[in-house]
């Protein structure tokens, strides 16, 4: 197994329980999201730890991202995640 590239979504979770309501593709380059997260000191330096959004990172990644959505930070809450890509026969 090889990971061969990253996709990296705003995961949308409904505050009342928990449950994911919502996977958003992202196609913002990692120097763009850095802007937004401060990585895990010495050992995420490619944002592959899902990172919760506080209210400002998440209204920015939202604007950046050019996001039509309609933004509630009191019933939900905002995860930026990584999903590898693998290639399962190398």
């Amino acid at each position: 197994m090889k990971l061969i590239g990253v996709d990296r979504v705003l995961e949308v979770y409904r505050r009342s329980d928990d449950e994911l309501v919502s996977e958003i593709p992202l196609s913002l380059s990692l120097t763009q999201l850095k802007g937004i997260v401060t990585p895990e000191p010495f050992d995420d330096y490619n944002l592959y730890r899902p990172y919760e959004l506080t209210f400002e990172q998440a209204d920015k990644l939202i604007n950046l991202a050019e996001i039509s959505m309609n933004f509630d930070y009191e019933l939900f809450f905002y995860v930026l995640e990584c999903h590898g890509i693998y290639d399962w026969y190398s």
